[in-house]
């Protein structure tokens, strides 16, 4: 049976049973979205809510089981655990989204992603399963792919230049969410930043998690502003263009990495990507290699 088909009964009775003490008899089990295809509900009764989440792979288990305490001591704010039982997670629900006028350079976001890059973890601190960003030659083939074939030729030598330029971000400089879209973070009720979905937890460089911060394709202006934010008011001209290239750069291998899943795939966005598509050759030209 398929996650998509799975329903509360058919949950394991720990994981039932770890959602009914925070929530009491539930009135309403709703299956949340997602492109990649996880398993992930909020239940909810008359007075409280928790989420239910069956993850692929077991680094995010790790982080909630295993470095909670030190994400915590260094002022990462996490969902907190209610159980974890095999490949299953029952935790906290963070109510309230990030505002929308905080998805760009947020400074309260940026400093959490900064002190997350700075935790002294290697790789013996991840399990065998943890992802490891990488841009292989069949990425971009994929994206190409989905190309008419005069904007193909146009696109594969930028695409080319693009990965070489990039390989540095995928040396284990530190610790990365992976992941850290401005959906994947919310509030508690008393306002504390949380960044939640910690599948994608890996060591990379803190350019690929900065890109993933910006929503879109982005413009060089954004990229300046997100790395600015990061670095500090210390920074020196050239740091914040060296970082703010890389961002670029990281957002490249992004775009790749998602329309490479989709014609895997591996996930299933809600939307055309056939206007995503278009924009790219036209971005890389504009932002990356003008």
């Amino acid at each position: 049976m398929t996650d998509a088909m799975l329903s509360p009964s058919e949950w394991p009775a720990a994981v039932r049973d770890a959602a009914r003490t925070v929530t009491g008899p539930p009135v309403e089990v709703a299956r949340l979205g997602g492109m990649g295809g996880g398993a992930v509900w909020r239940v909810r009764s008359e007075g409280a809510t928790v989420v239910v989440k069956r993850g692929r792979r077991s680094v995010e288990a790790h982080v909630y089981t295993t470095l909670a305490e030190t994400f915590e001591a260094h002022g990462i704010a996490i969902p907190r655990l209610h159980l974890s039982e095999g490949s299953w997670l029952v935790i906290e629900d963070i109510p309230r989204p990030l505002p929308r006028e905080r998805w760009e350079a947020d400074g309260e976001l940026l400093a959490t992603l900064r002190r997350l890059h700075s935790l002294p973890l290697d790789r013996s601190a991840l399990p065998p399963d943890a992802f490891v960003p990488a841009w292989p030659e069949s990425m971009s083939l994929a994206t190409l792919s989905l190309c008419p074939e005069p904007e193909r030729i146009d696109l594969a030598p930028l695409l080319q230049r693009a990965r070489q330029e990039a390989r540095p971000l995928f040396e284990p400089v530190c610790p990365i969410s992976g992941d850290p879209n401005p959906l994947n973070w919310g509030l508690r009720d008393d306002g504390r930043l949380v960044l939640f979905d910690w599948e994608r937890f890996t060591l990379g460089a803190p350019a690929i998690d900065l890109a993933i911060t910006v929503p879109g394709l982005g413009a060089g202006a954004a990229y300046r502003r997100v790395a600015t934010t990061y670095l500090g008011s210390g920074a020196s001209p050239e740091e914040i263009d060296g970082l703010a290239r890389s961002i670029r750069l990281a957002k490249v291998w992004s775009v790749v990495e998602f329309l490479h899943g989709v014609v895997s795939g591996s996930v299933k966005p809600g939307f055309s990507v056939d206007t995503l598509v278009e924009q790219v050759a036209a971005w890389l030209r504009s932002e990356l290699f003008p």
